[in-house]
């Protein structure tokens, strides 16, 4: 009899510890604003959702979501949540930029996620990707399926963000070749992240000195880029998300894929450790990843498969560091 009675007192006294270290908290509303494709993108969209959906299984967050209209109706559904005093609203993609900053500059005590663009505001934490290390790997891959020797890299714009991808791409062809040569070159003009015909232009200039795979981070410029990368049968790498292919023209897609680092936000929010410093999300957080079409009619990719994994643990172990 004794003995059961110190048993019973060691299991109350586990269960007094046990519930001592866990930690109720009062779940949060979170308000999440689709970009205008809604739910079944198969990228930030889905994602989102499906951090969401996670956390309110993990922790019992309340959630809700709204598609807009349209463009011009963007603002319009960031403020329906801040105005009906959600404690979190998501807003997915750079096209929500502007009117995340001025709704959260109207609504000081509403805390934001945007992701995919720096939004410097305090109450606003921005999802960014270390689009470095995709770049990184796209170069490996690149320099493994050239049989010119010679790869180009088209970037929107000539400013910091696109010169770190970059130098990503170029320490990814290098890494796998050294003699390999990379081309470059920057768009320009009012709109150079939505000008198809600058860039098939660029494209067919790098074709014609021999380029057989152009990488691109150009918006929907890319449009023209692929354009004249089918045209003349070689490759293209770009962002999933920006358009299709109906060919074999895409060999790869760098994709973007936040909801690792969405769960992780919200559930900090949920904690009270919200803060505005950007997160970074890479291949550690699974934010990072390249997606192969069966290129050349369902050729074998499992050769380019195992140089992005190498290129990855490369990365991840410390062994090259992009610079």
């Amino acid at each position: 009899m004794k003995n059961i009675k110190k048993i019973s007192s060691l299991i109350m006294v586990m269960l007094i510890v046990l519930c001592g270290c866990s930690k109720s908290y009062d779940p949060i509303n979170v308000g999440l604003v689709l970009t205008v494709e809604g739910p079944g993108d198969e990228s930030f969209n889905d994602n989102a959702l499906a951090a969401l959906e996670r956390a309110k299984l993990d922790y019992k967050i309340n959630y809700d979501y709204k598609v807009p209209a349209s463009l011009a109706d963007i603002g319009n559904t960031i403020e329906y949540f801040a105005k009906n005093n959600y404690d979190l609203v998501i807003v997915t993609g750079f096209l929500m930029h502007d009117a995340c900053e001025s709704i959260a500059d109207k609504y000081p005590e509403t805390d934001f996620i945007i992701i995919d663009s720096l939004v410097k505001r305090p109450n606003v934490k921005p999802v960014l990707f270390n689009e470095k290390e995709g770049a990184f790997a796209a170069g490996a891959v690149s320099a493994l399926v050239s049989r010119s020797g010679n790869v180009g890299f088209i970037g929107g714009m000539d400013i910091p963000f696109i010169k770190e991808i970059l130098k990503g791409f170029r320490a990814g062809v290098q890494h796998q070749n050294g003699k390999i040569r990379v081309a470059s070159v920057y768009l320009n003009g009012e709109n150079p992240f939505n000008d198809p015909l600058q860039a098939n232009k660029e494209a067919e200039k790098m074709i014609n000195e021999g380029i057989d795979i152009i990488f691109h981070i150009a918006g929907n410029s890319g449009i023209g880029i692929v354009k004249a990368c089918s045209e003349n049968r070689v490759f293209a790498i770009g962002e999933k998300g920006q358009y299709g292919s109906s060919d074999d023209t895409i060999l790869a897609n760098i994709v973007k894929n936040p909801e690792n680092a969405v769960y992780r936000l919200v559930v900090e929010r949920l904690k009270g450790e919200f803060d505005n410093e950007p997160a970074l999300s890479g291949f550690s957080e699974k934010g990072i990843s390249i997606d192969f079409y069966p290129y050349k009619s369902g050729n074998d990719v499992s050769n380019l498969q195992e140089t992005v994994q190498a290129a990855q643990e490369a990365l991840l172990s410390g062994n090259i560091s992009i610079e």
